[in-house]
């Protein structure tokens, strides 16, 4: 009977998570708690599990506010602006040379680890150059999103985090095996810009047209609020770029990555550090420092709340001892030759199971599963989320469960179907190849 209500509840959490008709954080905390009162547990047990499993949590959570909102106000500094104005100016008309641009400025700004920013950096600035040079939208959207897709496995992007979460492991030690696979990626991904560079050639891109006159103009690459947040307060305040603090920004930077892959800090306590050590000195006054943290505080809050909420979910999951017998159940059931080759299975389906499921139901419905199940073959739960991590993150920027893909082809001006279409099996593919790199280099096994 407890496997039947488990079943129930993951199953009714994903449908509702993908008819979005609730925000996550209260799907994820409402159905979980009506299952347990329903299997029989008092309302104290449940409370004791909603918190255990909360508390388990608060780590990953504290990491990701603080990482959100430095790389925000790093956004804001100018720490990617001489770089992005320099790589732009110097593509020029060179088709290929565009295309390279595109996909490093990506790979540069997703180290916010933010889908969100990342779009917003990257599409206004580059759009009107690609339209210059008669280059597709759905181009710029696709090296864009590869580019953001791979470096999304970093341990503050949200399904990392999200897979940390399920795991109740080191978000940064669940993320330390998968670099070699992240550079891998973004090696592929600029094999691949070349060869779609070629066919936007072959198509007539390319008119004697330059980028000069968007960098004559003087606005700012690396900086762009959405519309609800241009509420003029960046005038009040003057111009927020700190050309003259670019060293110290990149070399904070720096030592912030550093430390945190080194291990020797809690990753919460180096990003709070880190913004505590950048908002005063590139910002003096409450006023300004508390317009740039209000700024950035929507999406760290949202995902917090959903951190919360999964935790939640995934203490009761555990607490009530569902996850142990619907795992038996599917022991049960699947058959003994496919069982320790279940992750890799999912792992090359990742890119389509992710566009069809979105990441909330994926890793807090899916994976705790998928994990139990392939204990009983003796797969360790990291080997199982790396797995799962890969095809998932790659293809994030093509679902359309994901909120900021609507943000992404608002701005290109093109349709989702358009988007998808032309960028499904460029996804697909990128995700088959670092799973074989993976395979091959022991990141996965059986």
């Amino acid at each position: 009977m407890l496997s039947i209500i488990g079943f129930i509840m993951v199953l009714l959490i994903i449908l509702l998570l993908l008819r979005g008709k609730s925000l996550p954080v209260v799907v994820m905390f409402v159905v979980p708690i009506i299952a347990a009162l329903f299997a029989g547990f008092h309302l104290s047990e449940v409370g004791t599990f909603v918190m255990d499993g909360i508390n388990k949590v608060t780590g990953i959570i504290a990491m990701f506010i603080f990482a959100i909102l430095y790389f925000g106000v790093m956004t804001k500094a100018g720490l990617f602006e001489p770089l992005i104005r320099k790589l732009v100016k110097s593509a020029g008309n060179n088709i290929v040379a565009v295309a390279m641009v595109t996909a490093i400025i990506a790979m540069l700004a997703h180290i916010e680890g933010v889908g969100a920013a990342t779009f917003l950096i990257t599409i206004p600035a580059l759009l009107p150059i690609y339209r210059r040079l008669n280059m597709r939208p759905t181009t710029l959207l696709l090296l864009v999103g590869l580019s953001a897709g791979t470096m999304n496995m970093i341990p503050w992007g949200g399904p990392t985090l999200r897979a940390a979460t399920t795991l109740d492991m080191d978000v940064v030690e669940l993320w330390k095996p998968l670099i070699p696979i992240q550079i891998i990626g973004l090696l592929t991904i600029l094999i691949m810009t070349y060869i779609i560079a070629k066919i936007e050639i072959k198509r007539g891109a390319g008119i004697h047209n330059s980028a000069d006159a968007l960098l004559s103009s003087g606005t700012s690459l690396a900086q762009s609020d959405p519309p609800e947040q241009l509420d003029n307060m960046d005038e009040k305040f003057g111009d927020l770029l700190r050309p003259k603090l670019w060293w110290f920004n990149v070399s904070l930077t720096i030592a912030a990555i550093g430390v945190l892959v080194w291990g020797v800090v809690p990753p919460a306590v180096v990003f709070m550090a880190a913004l505590t050590i950048a908002l005063p000195i590139n910002y003096r006054g409450v006023e300004v420092q508390s317009h740039l943290i209000k700024i950035f505080s929507p999406e760290a809050i949202l995902m917090a709340t959903v951190l919360m909420a999964a935790g939640s979910f995934l203490g009761i999951l555990s607490g009530t001892g569902m996850v142990d017998v619907m795992a038996s159940d599917i022991v049960r059931i699947i058959p003994d030759a496919f069982g320790p080759y279940l992750h890799i299975i999912i792992g090359f389906l990742g890119v389509p199971l992710g566009m069809i499921f979105g990441p909330d139901p994926y890793y807090f419905g899916i994976l705790p599963i998928v994990v139990e199940v392939l204990n009983a073959h003796g797969v360790p739960p990291e080997m199982v989320a790396r797995a799962m991590l890969i095809g998932e993150n790659v293809g994030f920027p093509i679902s359309p469960m994901v909120p900021s893909v609507y943000l992404a082809v608002g701005l290109a001006g093109v349709s989702i179907g358009e988007h998808i279409k032309r960028s499904f099996f460029w996804f697909w593919g990128l995700g088959i190849v670092l799973m074989i790199a993976a395979l091959i280099l022991g990141v996965i096994s059986a």
